[in-house]
């Protein structure tokens, strides 16, 4: 295809996205529904993009649009579909994962849910841009966080390797040649469109623009497009020599906003090959499409059953939870339930309880090796293995127990003893009897521990008047107050390391402070709910709220904008 004819083309296909699938044999779609990213099934007319404002992954066709997927965060950066092995992938800056689900070729059969399979979530920061070449059975993404990189791994997150990880400011949009084996990225900060070949080799900066803000990319016959955000129009390069051919062809403005992802609609861009296992098994949850053939795996949470098919739901509940006590049974709650959308039945979000008791009072848990320590109303200390179901008693106490954590550097349980006034500490590698760490306290209350920092925080009460103290977990076992005001009853503290700050929730209000006591901030809350638990998922605040009526409601915030609450219902 030359110049002109490229022009042609691209002025006679444009459109722009409109939540159905073209259906031309060659069509150009881009997105300004920003930060939406899309792709597409060709063979299936399918139109696959993610919806951030009902974190939602949406598959549609020219007749309807379903949920494939319910629950991503409103941080997913960009969707690439795997047109061989009929999947969907999608990188989630606000989990820290890439994300895995499969097509099906009847938009009937999609079950709508929370659950996926997570190929990658170690080591990343903000994952942002992804593509899959399904031909090599390989997927690349780029990470925009403090440490940019764009890496890619196989089809399952294996064989995981760094491409490109200096000169790199802001990768954003990435796409493949699968014919040249090269990769193509734009930096958004550099303002330049880069290549290399598929193990991050040879290479090249191909266009460099100074006023760029660049949106979609995506490679075309011998063409490599783009568009541009702040002038909304779509620009082409000769894949090879960055040589601009298409200087600048303006996009249609409605809806309005400035374009985002891109994407080519092409049954000749979409070359399948010959050896297609996966088009012809039955597998229960996913069918990656490997060198020797399909293979079945299940989304995380199940495992695969010997018949290497079908799936089995694991009745251990490992799988990135929440854990949540009441007073008689502990449950685990999927992480993704944080941007579900409110009051989803529980099929959707699959709370698993595992743990019947008595009186439960307070909670810790050893997250390594998925151990539950737990404080019972005749103030035993107990343990729970999570992976085999198996209780223990650890310790008992004739004293009143205020709060229980777990310092995961020293392998250690820390509990308050409020009627002693004191706090002990359990070596559990050694099985040592307990030894006293602080003792004359008053009334020592709930707590938490810093186990990077050697720091542990807990709230005293004397006259009715309420403090927040830090000391050393080590020696010397220096004390000293981080608040002494305004605290009307302070529970439930959470330490984030990362902000250097103490979170605690209050009658009305959420409170925190940094860690030397310093830039206390509040966040107003409703005085009529009852508020107990308080736990940290990378950016986000979550806690639970007992209103009037006895619902429990889990509620969010956002530590980034501390106006985003979300309220989610569900009875645990």
């Amino acid at each position: 295809m030359g110049k002109g004819q490229l022009v042609s083309f691209l002025r006679n296909t444009i459109s722009c996205l409109k939540g159905e699938a073209p259906s031309d044999v060659y069509s150009l779609s881009f997105s300004n529904k920003q930060p939406l990213s899309l792709s597409f099934h060709t063979a299936w007319n399918y139109l696959v993009f993610s919806d951030v404002g009902r974190n939602t992954i949406v598959v549609t066709n020219s007749t309807r649009a379903v949920y494939a997927h319910v629950g991503t965060s409103p941080k997913v950066g960009h969707v690439s579909v795997d047109w061989v092995s009929n999947n969907i992938y999608w990188a989630d800056a606000g989990f820290g994962w890439i994300g895995l689900q499969s097509l099906k070729s009847d938009l009937a059969k999609f079950a709508t849910n929370g659950r996926l399979k997570v190929i990658v979530s170690t080591f990343l920061e903000h994952p942002y841009g992804l593509v899959v070449a399904p031909n090599y059975r390989r997927v690349f993404w780029s990470d925009v966080g403090s440490s940019p990189k764009i890496e890619s791994s196989d089809l399952l997150g294996s064989d995981r390797k760094a491409l490109v990880w200096q000169g790199l400011a802001t990768p954003t949009a990435l796409s493949v040649d699968q014919s040249l084996q090269r990769l193509f990225w734009t930096d958004q900060s550099k303002h330049t469109i880069e290549s290399s070949d598929f193990n991050g080799g040879n290479r090249r900066v191909l266009y460099f623009s100074e006023d760029s803000q660049f949106g979609g990319l995506q490679v075309f016959a011998e063409y490599l497009l783009f568009t541009q955000q702040n002038t909304n129009s779509l620009h082409g390069l000769d894949r090879l020599t960055g040589k601009q051919v298409v200087s600048s062809l303006s996009l249609p403005s409605d809806p309005p906003g400035p374009p985002g992802s891109l994407a080519v609609f092409s049954t000749a861009f979409q070359q399948r090959g010959n050896n297609i296992s996966c088009s012809q098994m039955t597998c229960g949850h996913i069918c990656i499409q490997q060198e020797q053939g399909g293979v079945c795996i299940c989304t995380s949470g199940s495992t695969l059953k010997s018949d290497g098919k079908t799936c089995q739901e694991s009745s251990v509940p490992l799988w990135k939870s929440f854990i949540v006590s009441s007073a008689t049974r502990v449950c685990a709650v999927p992480v993704n339930l944080l941007y579900s959308f409110p009051n989803l039945p529980p099929p959707f979000y699959n709370i698993k309880c595992f743990l019947n008791e008595s009186n439960i009072q307070h909670l810790a848990i050893n997250s390594y090796n998925a151990t539950l320590y737990y404080v019972t109303g005749s103030s035993w200390i107990r343990t729970h293995d999570i992976r085999s179901g198996k209780t223990d008693n650890i310790t008992t106490t004739a004293n009143s127990v205020g709060g229980i954590t777990y310092d995961e550097a020293r392998g250690i349980l820390i509990w308050s003893e409020t009627s002693a006034g004191r706090i002990m500490e359990l070596d559990l590698n050694r099985g040592d009897n307990a030894t006293q760490l602080y003792s004359n306290l008053n009334s020592p209350g709930d707590l938490t521990v810093n186990s990077l920092r050697g720091l542990l925080f807990w709230v005293e009460t004397f006259n009715n008047k309420y403090t927040l103290v830090a000391g050393a977990v080590v020696s010397p076992f220096n004390k000293s107050e981080l608040v002494n005001s305004g605290l009307i009853r302070p529970h439930s503290l959470v330490y984030d390391d990362k902000q250097n700050r103490l979170y605690w929730l209050d009658v009305d209000y959420l409170g925190s402070v940094r860690g030397d006591g310093s830039d206390k901030s509040v966040i107003s809350l409703s005085s009529v709910t009852t508020y107990r638990g308080l736990a940290l998922f990378r950016s986000n605040l979550v806690w639970l709220t007992r209103s009037p009526d006895s619902n429990v409601t889990f509620r969010s915030s956002d530590l980034r904008d501390a106006s985003v609450r979300r309220p989610l219902t569900c009875l645990v």
